[in-house]
């Protein structure tokens, strides 16, 4: 079956990659502040976030510190991309998560257990090897008595079906080792109107992400449709505190603004935690998005704002979004689906004093789930590399890549002649249904018409005397004769062959030799492979050049020079 399946994948991949309708990333605009802090790796799954039934895949994506894509896979399921701290990759896919091994290959997949809905939100590999998921448990139920739905005062469903959160913490081998139900706690009440929009369906907690301590005794909970998070004791059940809602019990010492719709709980040392607020709520309570930092005392239900950020322009989340806390202690904000943004920002990261280091910005209505920054990867990613120069009469990008490859052109040889101005890469395949790009190679109008260049007939004496002495001086070395026995060029009586190009030459002002390349082969040769003979003779000319000191006539120039083989008897 595993080997059904791999097939059908690599064919599936390489129609994906060969075919000229592939679908394109959506295009984004990267701000670098900082170039000195932003390198590092960022992950998130973009996709048109205000398009109804969109047809366009999702794409996972890993970017570099420059705003280069290195890695993605286009799908349609796949929120949530992450890395974690054993350096496993992640993702959820219509009902469980998938696992990468660092060659991005899927080797295992976890869902929820005992008849518990697997939820999409979160999902954490503990440090033990334990999983950590979320869950929803659904029951049917009569809700006619509760005339609040819709924010119209309207009557639920005699059979509706209520959902509650559960977390779930599974060993290596997905046993069940410990369960947490939220619904002894939790009261159809305590939930914002704003969000008891289905009289059928209804969702009474929507836990968005769920946190271990170190010391694997307490969970972190956010509990959006009460705009609260709890702290459960594990081995009690017992929930320490609810901070925020209407159920609170914690004092909040330096700020009147409550968060609202949060997103993204997560422990940050100590007692400390973290979290993306939203701010979203009903038009008088709105308020502009942040991440924040608290410092709890558990003793004193207590809280103090030790940190935050808010974005300027201020803007409003209406949903995902999270404030992720990097391990060199750089926070990146995802803004998830904006509510009032003219620019279609996604992410930003500061520094712990504000400063801001890059942003990433849309031009489509595209946003993620959730985005995450690294500043080293456990493992390589060997991108292909791409390179260019003037041979062959013309601009040239190269790689050495073998195997199925595609370029930004859509040309697929490992040899290319870019036609026009502007960035290329080059894409190939990478683990299961996913590619790796190059970094982009910038072509301009001057390197596709070629450099300033002396020819022949267009020299004054001293140059063409230079020229010559070059020329002569080549074959008096015996490099013609060298590359003759070589390559085996014939030179057969009766025979009337020419094996030989022009090769453009670049010399420094202090007249060392600085680039040699074939620009025009001069070739027809029935017994003789060209590209190979004509390697032989670049190395040779190239090897002979580059022990000369160049006369002053020649020097900072790029000269044209021909040479190589005639035969006629």
């Amino acid at each position: 079956m595993r080997k059904i399946l791999e097939t059908g994948l690599l064919v599936l991949l390489l129609l994906l990659l060969f075919c000229p309708a592939r679908a394109q990333l959506l295009e984004r605009q990267v701000t670098i502040y900082d170039s000195a802090a932003s390198p590092g790796y960022y992950f998130f799954r973009s996709f048109r976030m205000k398009v109804m039934y969109d047809t366009m895949p999702g794409q996972q994506v890993i970017m570099d510190g420059n705003g280069h894509t290195v890695y993605y896979r286009l799908t349609h399921t796949g929120s949530d991309f992450k890395m974690h701290a054993n350096g496993i990759i992640s993702f959820f896919g219509k009902d469980k998560f998938y696992l990468f091994d660092k060659n991005f290959r899927i080797i295992d997949s976890v869902s929820c257990v005992n008849g518990i809905t697997t939820d999409s939100h979160d999902f954490v590999v503990l440090p033990d090897g334990h999983f950590l998921l979320l869950g929803q448990e659904i029951e049917q139920k009569d809700m006619s008595r509760y005339k609040i739905f819709k924010q119209k005062n309207l009557a639920g469903s005699k059979r509706a079906k209520v959902i509650t959160g559960v977390i779930q913490e599974l060993d290596a081998n997905k046993r069940l080792v410990y369960e947490w139900r939220s619904a002894p706690h939790f009261r159809l009440e305590d939930a914002e109107k704003i969000y008891l929009n289905d009289t059928a369906k209804i969702d009474i907690t929507h836990f968005n992400s769920v946190d271990q301590d170190s010391a694997g005794e307490y969970l972190l909970i956010s509990v959006r449709y009460s705009n609260e998070i709890i702290k459960v004791q594990k081995n009690t059940g017992m929930i320490l505190w609810r901070f925020g809602g209407k159920r609170n019990n914690i004092k909040l010492l330096n700020d009147s603004l409550p968060f609202l719709g949060q997103h993204d709980a997560r422990f940050s040392g100590g007692n400390r935690m973290t979290l993306f607020d939203n701010g979203y709520a009903d038009a008088k309570r709105k308020h502009a998005a942040r991440a924040m930092e608290y410092e709890m005392d558990d003793a004193k239900k207590t809280a103090k704002l030790v940190w935050s950020y808010t974005r300027k322009p201020q803007l409003v989340s209406d949903a995902a979004g999270n404030a992720h806390r990097a391990a060199n202690g750089y926070m990146l904000t995802n803004y998830g689906k904006i509510q009032n943004s003219k620019q279609n920002i996604m992410f930003d990261m500061v520094k712990p004093d504000g400063s801001k280091i890059i942003e990433l910005a849309f031009k489509d209505t595209a946003g993620t789930y959730r985005a995450f920054y690294y500043p080293s990867l456990p493992f390589e990613l060997p991108r292909p590399v791409i390179s260019g120069s003037w041979q062959y009469g013309g601009y040239k990008l190269e790689t050495a890549s073998a195997g199925p490859r595609r370029w930004s052109n859509g040309d697929t040889a490992q040899l290319i002649s870019p036609a026009v101005p502007g960035e290329y890469y080059l894409d190939i395949p990478y683990g299961d249904g996913g590619f790796l790009r190059s970094i982009p190679l910038k072509v301009t109008a001057k390197m596709l018409n070629g450099p300033d260049t002396l020819r022949s007939g267009k020299m004054n004496k001293a140059q063409e005397d230079a020229y010559y002495d070059l020329l002569r001086a080549y074959r008096e070395s015996g490099g013609l004769d060298r590359v003759l026995a070589q390559t085996g060029f014939s030179m057969r009586c009766g025979s009337c062959e020419t094996f030989g190009g022009q090769f453009m030459v670049s010399i420094s002002d202090s007249g060392e030799l600085l680039s040699c390349s074939i620009a025009k082969t001069n070739f027809y040769c029935k017994s003789l492979d060209e590209k190979k003979a004509m390697d032989v003779l670049l190395k040779s000319f190239t090897d002979f050049l580059r022990k000369q000191k160049f006369h002053g006539a020649l020097r900072g120039k790029t000269v044209f020079l021909q040479t190589g083989f005639y035969s006629k008897c």
